[in-house]
């Protein structure tokens, strides 16, 4: 006897891989996306430091604006 109620159809088990796919792929991006922002925050946050304050963390300006010129995808 074949119970079909407890079976799971190839077709079902693709859109449930592919629902568990793009879940995860969204997670990432927005993951991604995240720490671009925050990123890209923390470079103007350190272009507005007085050179004394940069200099109490190790940096001076021309370092500084090094780093304020990277684009925001690169870490």
């Amino acid at each position: 006897m074949n119970d079909s109620s407890s079976e799971v159809s190839e077709e079902d088990y693709r859109v449930s891989f592919v629902g568990r796919s793009a879940k995860k792929a969204l997670k990432s991006t927005i993951r991604r996306v995240t720490a671009w922002r925050i990123r890209s925050h923390q470079r103007k946050t350190l272009m507005r430091l007085s050179d004394h304050l940069l200099k109490d963390i190790g940096l001076n300006r021309y370092e500084a604006t090094k780093e304020y010129d990277k684009p925001f995808w690169r870490p």
